[in-house]
């Protein structure tokens, strides 16, 4: 009798885990197939974008966010003022990231965040920090600011701007911010990156006519 308990209990834990692996493939299949959607694009003129961020992020972290915004609009002389709004983020989001038609900056520096197994997937086979996605606006922010702060809000400004340009440029000089990757404490954003900030403006003509 007490084998036969044993042998209905080793059934019913397999059951069990079968179930739940079967669901997590499931749901792993539903979020690849919602980060190809073509999703909604944000409007062509990217001055004003109001950027939703993750209230997961930490207190520090969502300090150096507002920070990057703040480097980003100096930078550009105040042409460009992007905006930061904290709001959480749902798992119900990782079927849906790309078609609300918001940019959003979403944490997945942890390996409990759905946003991290999924920038992961979509992201180079590199030691990649940020990962922007410039026509939905959204960015996944691959890195704490443990290994250092600053590196954390270079991160961000950089794949802000990547959203603010609308493509994937990046400078060729080690010490811009805009350099393909982002390393130490030294770089920043250079006069290049501003002149391209502030020409995202319209020109105004102070021309007087007489």
């Amino acid at each position: 009798m007490r084998k036969r308990r044993i042998v209905i209990m080793f059934f019913l834990m397999g059951l069990v885990v079968g179930g739940m692996l079967t669901a997590t493939h499931m749901v792993w299949k539903a979020m690849l197939s919602a980060a190809y959607i073509h999703g909604v694009d944000l409007p062509e003129l990217r001055t004003l974008v109001r950027f939703r961020v993750d209230s997961s992020f930490t207190q520090v972290e969502r300090t150096l966010i507002l920070e990057a915004a703040k480097d980003i609009e100096r930078a550009s002389g105040g042409c460009v003022q992007p905006s930061v709004v904290f709001e959480p983020i749902s798992f119900q989001e990782a079927f849906s990231w790309r078609e609300d038609g918001r940019a959003t900056i979403y944490r997945a520096a942890n390996w409990r965040e759905w946003a991290y197994h999924l920038a992961k997937r979509l992201s180079a086979p590199d030691n990649c920090v940020g990962i922007a996605f410039t026509r939905t606006g959204d960015i996944f922010i691959m890195v704490s600011c443990e290994p250092g702060e600053i590196d954390f809000r270079n991160t961000v400004t950089h794949e802000m701007i990547h959203v603010i340009f609308r493509n994937g440029w990046h400078s060729s000089d080690r010490n811009s911010l805009m350099y393909y990757s982002i390393w130490g404490n030294k770089q920043k954003l250079l006069s290049v990156e501003a002149d391209k900030l502030r020409a995202l403006c319209p020109k105004v003509d102070n021309a007087v006519s007489h």
